[in-house]
């Protein structure tokens, strides 16, 4: 069940880790973002294809040695999160990820021509 956790951490990481590299290598910046896009759609579609789950936070950090696992304000906070994935949730999923790999890959090509907008591609994994 750790496809959840990889389709909503990752982009958001790799968002956070774009914003150590200079705005000089955006084309490494899209292409790195473009890369994550299409991860993050193969876990959507592996996601899609398995079997109606419910995922509880707090059992994931008992069974794996998280950074923030032993913070009991974590622990608690953890009880209260719970993902369940059913037919609606995996359709909707796979569709932000397949839009979210579409949009990367037209704002690579439009991006290459207009030098104004910075920071574009770490703002957009982080809200994916």
């Amino acid at each position: 069940m750790n496809a959840i956790l990889n389709i909503i951490g990752l982009p958001f990481l790799v968002g956070i880790l774009l914003f150590l590299i200079p705005e000089r290598w955006r084309l490494m910046k899209g292409l790195t973002s473009l890369a994550t896009g299409v991860v993050t759609l193969i876990l959507g579609v592996i996601l899609y294809f398995s079997e109606n789950q419910i995922f509880n936070l707090n059992d994931s950090l008992n069974s794996s040695g998280w950074l923030f696992s032993d913070n009991p304000v974590v622990r608690d906070a953890a009880r209260y999160v719970t993902f369940n994935v059913d037919g609606l949730c995996k359709l909707i999923l796979l569709f932000i990820t397949l839009f979210s790999v579409l949009i990367n890959g037209y704002s690579l090509v439009y991006m290459g021509k207009h030098k104004k907008v910075g920071n574009y591609y770490e703002y957009f994994l982080i809200t994916l």
